[in-house]
C-alpha cells in the first residue's frame, strides 16, 4: 500500500490543507513538526478516519469538524493510494449540520463514504454504501483500525513502556493485538464450570448427610462408616421394615373383616327392631283413620253441589252482563244526541266569525305593501351598521400590524445579537488543544501505573525481606546462644565423665599394681570420687545430638540470613529501577517534578497526576459537551434568525393588506350611506313601525286560520255524531235479545237441578264456594292417609316374618369391641408403612445422589486438572493464553532481534525472561537483553536513553510484520512515530537519529511527528504545522539542505 495524498477540509484545524506524499519519496525520512494542539496528530487522524470511519483519538468524525466551519462549509476526508497495480481513492464525510440547498434553514447531512478504484486511468468500480466501502477496505487492508495505528503509528513512549511492563500489562495489548480473548474466555469459562461442579459436588455431599442424618436406623452406624456402609445398613433396615408392613397389613384386614361382620349384624337387628315398631304405630293410625270415614262421606257429598254450582256460574254473569251492557247502550245514545244538538250551534257560531273576518282583506293587503317599502329601507339602515364595524376592525387591525411588524424586528436583533455571541464563544473553545492535552495525561498515566506497581510490589516485598531478615537475625543469635549453650553442656558432660571414669580406676589400684593408664606401681595421690550424680552414656549421647541440632540449626540460619540479604538487596535494586524509572518518565512529561527531594512519594505522584489527568478529562468532556451545545444553539439561532425575517415579511405584508381594506371599507360606507331614501329615519324607528306592521298582519292571518278550522272541525264532528246515533240504536236491539236469551238459559238449569226454588238455592250455594279448594284437600289427605299406612304395614309385615325381637343391646357391644380391635391393628399398619415409605425414599434418594457424586467426583478430578493447567497452576505457572501470547511475542522478538543487532551494531538482542528460579503465575511475558559485550542477560531497565529508544523502535515495528504477516494484510509503506523525543539526553537523541536514518533504506515513509529543536536541525525535509489563529492551521511543506 503506497500512500499518495491525503486532503482534508474542514477537518479538525485545517480549512482546506493537503498532505502529497510524493513531496517526500527522495528522502523517505521526513518530519511533521508544530506547537502543541496545533493538530500534528490530526493527520494521522485523517488518515484512519479515510480508511475506518474512525479516529485515532477518543473523538469520532463528527466531533473532528471544525469549529470555525460554517453550514456552508462542508467536513470531508478524500485519501488516495496505490496498490497492487491499481489506484484507489476513498472519500469519507462525517454526519454534520449544513444549509439547504433550496430555500432557507439547515438540515442534517448524513454521514456518507466512497471508494473509487482505478486500472490504467480507467475507473473499474465505485463503491458509495459505507458498509461496502468498509468492506472493500478490509479485504485489501486484512487488519482493524486498533491494529493499523500500532502498525502504522509509533507511540514510541508506550513501547518504552510496554518494555518495562509486567506480563499482566503487556498481556492486556498483546491480547487485543493477536485477538486471544477466545481463549482468556474459555479460562474463565473453565474456571466457573470448575466452581459449579465442585459446589455440586458438595452440595451432593450436604443432601447425603442430610437424608442419612432423616434415617430412622435400628441400629445407628458407626462414627468411622463411610457413606456406601451407610447405605448397606439403610437397605438392611427397609428390608425388615418392609416385613413387619406385611405382617401388620395381614392382621389390619383380618380385624377389618371381623368389624364388617359385626357392624352387619347389628345393622340387621336394627331394621328388625324398627319393623316391630313400625307395625305398631301403623295399626294404631289406622284404626284412627276409621273413625272419620262418615265425616269424609258428608264431605264428598259438599263437593258435588258446589262443583256444579262452580261450573254454572257463568251462565248467571252472562245474565247479568247483558242487562249492564243494555244500560250502558241506552246511555250512549241519550249523550250522543245531545253533543249532536251543542256542536250545530257552536258550527253556526264560527261561520258568522268567518264572515266578519273576510270583509277586513283590503285593508291587510294595503298594510303588507307598507311593510315590505320598510324591510328595504330596514336592510339598507343594517347594511351600513355593519360596514362601519367593519371600518372599525380595519382600523384596529392596522395599528396590530404595525405593532406586530416593530415586535419582530425587536425580536430579530435580540436573535441575531445571541447567534452572535454563541459563534464567538464557539470559536473561542480550543477543543482540541484540550483533547491533546488530555490525551497526553492519559497516556502519561498509563505508562506511569505499570511502573508505580512495579516500584509498589518490589518496595513492599524489600521492606517484608527487610523484617523477615530482622526476624531471622534475632532467631540467628538464639539459635548461637543455644548451640553455645549445648557446647558448654556437653563439655562439662564430658569432663565429669571423665572424672568419674578416673575416679573409678582410682578406686580399683592397689599397691604394687601398675595403673592402668601411666604404669606406675606408686600411687602416692589417687583420684577421689566426688558426690556427684553419676553422668551415663545416654546422657552424653543425648547431649551431643543436641549439641549437633543446634549447631545445624544455626548453620540454616546462617544460610537463611545470607540469602534474604540477597534478596533483599535484588528487591531494593528491583524498587529503585522502578523508582528512577517512574521520576525519569515523569521529569519529561508536561508535570515534570523537581527538585530531588520532591520525588520522595511515587504512589503520591502518581496520583496527583491521575488527577490531573482527570481533571483534564473532565475538562475535555465539558468543553465538548459545550461545543455540542453551541454547535445545536447555533443552528437554532440560526433557524429562529431565518424565522424572524420571515416574521417580518410577513408582518409587513399584513401592514399593507390591512391598510389597502381598511380603505375599501371607508369608500364602501360612503357610498351605501348616500343611497339612503330621503327623510330616512335611524334604524330604530324603522325596525319598530316594521314590527307594528307584522304583528298586525300575523294576528290576522292567525285569527283567519283558526275560523276557517274551526268550521272544518264543527262539520266533522257533526258527521261523526250522526254517525253514532244510528249506531247505538242498533246496538241496543241487539243487546235486547241477547239479555233475554240468557236469562231463560240460566233459570231453566237452576229449576231442573235444584227446583222451583233454585235460584235461592244457588245463590247460597254461590257463597260457600270458598270452602271447595279447602274440602278437596281434605278429601286427598284422607285418601293419602290410608293408603300410606297401608303400605308401611304391609313393609313391615313383610321384614319381620317370623322372627322374633331382637336384642339391640348385645349387638351392639360385639359392634364395638370388633371395631376398636380393627382401629388399632390399622393404625399400627399405617404408622409401619408411613416409617418404611419414609425410609425408602431417603433411600433411594442417597443412593442416587451417591451414584451421582462418584460419578461427579470422577469427571471433577479431570476437569480440575484440566482447569489448572489452562489457568497456570501447571509446574510452569503459565496460563493456556500466556502461553500461546508467548509463542507470538518469541516471534516478535525474533523480528525484532535482526534489526535491534543491527542498529546496536550486534551488542544486543531480545530474550524471553524465562529464570523458573523467580518465575510466578504472573509471569512469563518479561523481556530481558542479552547484551553481547558482558556476555550475561540484563533487564531492559538498564538500558540507555539511546539504547531503550533502538529497542522500543526495533520491538515496534517488529510488532507491526508480524501483526500483518499473522491477519495476511498487505505491506504499508508509511509509518509515523509520534513523539517520544523529548526526554532524550544528547547523545541518546544523536542514538535515535542515526537508527531512524537506518531505517531509509526500508523503501517505507518514515513521518515523524515532534516538536523538538534538535529534530528540527537535524532533519531537512519537513512537515510544518503553523497556528493561523481562531482554531485553524495551516501545512507547509520544508526542503532545507542538510547540514
Amino acid at each position: 500500500m503506497k500512500l499518495k495524498q491525503l486532503h482534508m477540509q474542514f477537518f479538525g484545524p485545517y480549512a482546506d490543507e493537503t498532505v502529497n506524499f510524493e513531496d517526500f519519496r527522495t528522502s523517505p525520512l521526513f518530519l511533521i513538526s508544530g506547537p502543541t494542539g496545533s493538530g500534528k496528530t490530526t493527520i494521522f487522524d485523517a488518515l484512519v478516519y479515510a480508511l475506518y470511519g474512525e479516529t485515532s483519538g477518543e473523538r469520532d468524525g463528527m466531533q473532528m469538524r471544525s469549529n470555525f466551519a460554517s453550514h456552508h462549509d462542508l467536513t470531508k476526508i478524500t485519501l488516495t493510494f496505490d496498490h497492487d497495480g491499481k489506484h484507489y481513492r476513498v472519500v469519507r464525510q462525517p454526519q454534520q449540520i449544513q444549509q439547504k440547498k433550496r430555500g432557507d434553514g439547515l438540515t442534517e447531512v448524513k454521514a456518507k463514504a466512497l471508494l473509487a478504484i482505478a486500472d490504467a486511468d480507467k475507473q473499474v468500480a465505485e463503491y458509495t454504501k459505507k458498509n461496502q466501502v468498509q468492506s472493500q477496505l478490509d479485504a485489501i487492508l486484512h487488519l482493524d483500525a486498533k491494529q493499523f495505528r500500532q502498525i502504522v503509528l509509533l507511540p514510541q513512549g508506550d513501547f518504552r513502556r510496554f518494555l518495562d511492563a509486567d506480563s499482566n500489562a503487556k498481556e492486556d495489548l498483546l491480547r487485543d493485538l493477536f485477538g486471544t480473548q477466545l481463549i482468556q474466555r474459555w479460562q474463565t469459562a473453565m474456571q466457573a464450570q470448575t466452581k459449579q461442579q465442585g459446589a455440586a459436588i458438595q452440595d451432593q455431599e450436604r443432601m447425603l448427610n442430610l437424608l442419612t442424618s432423616q434415617f430412622e436406623f435400628a441400629t445407628p452406624p458407626s462414627d468411622n462408616a463411610t457413606m456406601a456402609d451407610k447405605l448397606a445398613l439403610m437397605r438392611q433396615d427397609v428390608t425388615h421394615q418392609a416385613t413387619t408392613v406385611t405382617n401388620l397389613q395381614t392382621m389390619a384386614g383380618q380385624r377389618h373383616q371381623r368389624y364388617q361382620t359385626a357392624q352387619t349384624a347389628l345393622q340387621t337387628g336394627k331394621q328388625l327392631a324398627q319393623a316391630f315398631e313400625d307395625r305398631k304405630q301403623t295399626a294404631a293410625a289406622l284404626a284412627q283413620l276409621a273413625e272419620q270415614k262418615q265425616t269424609q262421606e258428608d264431605r264428598l257429598k259438599l263437593m258435588e253441589r258446589l262443583t256444579w254450582v262452580q261450573e254454572h256460574e257463568a251462565a248467571e254473569q252472562r245474565v247479568q252482563k247483558a242487562a249492564r251492557d243494555l244500560t250502558l247502550a241506552k246511555t250512549q245514545l241519550v249523550q250522543t244526541q245531545t253533543a249532536i244538538k251543542t256542536t250545530q250551534q257552536a258550527m253556526n257560531q264560527a261561520q258568522t266569525k268567518l264572515n266578519d273576518l273576510q270583509q277586513q282583506d283590503s285593508a291587510i293587503e294595503a298594510k303588507k305593501t307598507q311593510l315590505d317599502q320598510l324591510q328595504s329601507v330596514k336592510q339598507q339602515l343594517v347594511a351600513i351598521a355593519d360596514q362601519e364595524k367593519q371600518v372599525a376592525q380595519q382600523t384596529a387591525a392596522v395599528a396590530q400590524a404595525e405593532a406586530a411588524s416593530v415586535q419582530a424586528q425587536k425580536k430579530l436583533a435580540n436573535d441575531q445579537k445571541k447567534l452572535d455571541q454563541y459563534q464567538t464563544e464557539l470559536n473561542q473553545l480550543a477543543v482540541s488543544d484540550l483533547a491533546d492535552r488530555a490525551a497526553d495525561h492519559k497516556q502519561l498515566v498509563a505508562a506511569l501505573k505499570p511502573v508505580a506497581a512495579n516500584y509498589q510490589d518490589a518496595h513492599a516485598e524489600a521492606e517484608q525481606l527487610a523484617s523477615k531478615l530482622t526476624d531471622t537475625k534475632t532467631l540467628l543469635i538464639q539459635a548461637t546462644n543455644a548451640s553455645q549453650s549445648a557446647e558448654q553442656q556437653l563439655n562439662q558432660l564430658q569432663q565429669t565423665q571423665i572424672r568419674q571414669q578416673i575416679a573409678q580406676l582410682a578406686a580399683k589400684l592397689t599397691p604394687g599394681t601398675p595403673c592402668p593408664v601411666c604404669g606406675s606401681v606408686e600411687h602416692p595421690h589417687p583420684a577421689v570420687a566426688l558426690d556427684e550424680p553419676l553422668v551415663s552414656e545416654a546422657e552424653v549421647k543425648q547431649a551431643t545430638q543436641a549439641r549437633q541440632q543446634a549447631a545445624a540449626k544455626e548453620t540454616t540460619l546462617q544460610a537463611q540470613v545470607s540469602n534474604l540479604e540477597e534478596q533483599h538487596a535484588a528487591a531494593t535494586k528491583k524498587s529503585n529501577v522502578a523508582k528512577n524509572s517512574f521520576w525519569a518518565q515523569v521529569s519529561s512529561s508536561i508535570d515534570a517534578v523537581s527538585p530531588q527531594s520532591e520525588q520522595s512519594d511515587v504512589l503520591k505522584q502518581l496520583a496527583i497526576l491521575e488527577e490531573k489527568a482527570q481533571t483534564a478529562v473532565q475538562a475535555l468532556s465539558a468543553a465538548q459537551i459545550r461545543q455540542d451545545a453551541l454547535r445545536k444553539a447555533i443552528t437554532v439561532g440560526q433557524t429562529v434568525v431565518s424565522a424572524d425575517d420571515q416574521e417580518i415579511q410577513a408582518t409587513q405584508s399584513a401592514l399593507n393588506t390591512a391598510k389597502i381594506e381598511a380603505a375599501k371599507a371607508n369608500s364602501a360606507l360612503t357610498t351605501m350611506k348616500a343611497s339612503l331614501p330621503a327623510g330616512t329615519t335611524d334604524l330604530k324607528t324603522v325596525t319598530e313601525q316594521s314590527q307594528v306592521l307584522t304583528e298586525a298582519i300575523k294576528t290576522y292571518q292567525e285569527q283567519l286560520k283558526t275560523a276557517q278550522r274551526q268550521l272544518s272541525e264543527f262539520d266533522r264532528q257533526l258527521a261523526g255524531l250522526h254517525a253514532d246515533e244510528r249506531h247505538a240504536t242498533d246496538q241496543i236491539a241487539t243487546l235486547k235479545k241477547e239479555h233475554q236469551e240468557a236469562e231463560d238459559d240460566f233459570l231453566s238449569a237452576v229449576t231442573d237441578y235444584f227446583g222451583s226454588d233454585g235460584v235461592t238455592k244457588f245463590a247460597a250455594m254461590r257463597e260457600q264456594l270458598g270452602q271447595l279448594p279447602l274440602l278437596q284437600q281434605q278429601t286427598q289427605r284422607y285418601k293419602d292417609d290410608v293408603l300410606k299406612q297401608q303400605t308401611l304395614l304391609a313393609a313391615a309385615n313383610k321384614t319381620i316374618g317370623n322372627q322374633p325381637q331382637p336384642a339391640l343391646d348385645q349387638l351392639e357391644a360385639q359392634a364395638s369391641a370388633a371395631e376398636a380391635e380393627a382401629t388399632k391393628a390399622q393404625t399400627a399398619f399405617i404408622e409401619a408403612k408411613q416409617k418404611h415409605d419414609t425410609a425408602q425414599r431417603l433411600l433411594e434418594q442417597a443412593a442416587d445422589i451417591l451414584a451421582a457424586n462418584q460419578t461427579a467426583l470422577a469427571a471433577y478430578a479431570d476437569l480440575q486438572t484440566l482447569t489448572a493447567v489452562m489457568n497456570g497452576n501447571g509446574p510452569k505457572k503459565l496460563s493456556l493464553e500466556r502461553y500461546v501470547l508467548q509463542a507470538y511475542l518469541q516471534e516478535v522478538l525474533d523480528v525484532a532481534n535482526t534489526r535491534l543487532q543491527v542498529l546496536s551494531n550486534q551488542r544486543y538482542q531480545f530474550v524471553l525472561h524465562t529464570d523458573l528460579g523467580t518465575q510466578k503465575i504472573h509471569s512469563g511475558l518479561e523481556i530481558d537483553v542479552y547484551d553481547d559485550q558482558v556476555g550475561e542477560r540484563r533487564a531492559v531497565q538498564t538500558l540507555s536513553g539511546g539504547e531503550s529508544f533502538i529497542a522500543a523502535l526495533s520491538l515496534a515495528l517488529a510488532l507491526g510484520e508480524v501483526i500483518q504477516q499473522e491477519s495476511g494484510g498487505i505491506n504499508i509503506d508509511a509509518l509515523f512515530v509520534d513523539e517520544g523525543f523529548g526526554s532524550l539526553d544528547t547523545n541518546s537523541l544523536d542514538v535515535a537519529m542515526n537508527a531512524l536514518e537506518s531505517l531509509e533504506g526500508e523503501s517505507r515513509l518514515i513521518g515523524i511527528i515532534s516538536h523538538v529543536t534538535e529534530l528540527r536541525d537535524n532533519i531537512p525535509d519537513q512537515l510544518q504545522v503553523q497556528p493561523a489563529g481562531t482554531g485553524r492551521s495551516r501545512i507547509k511543506v520544508m526542503h532545507m539542505a542538510s547540514a
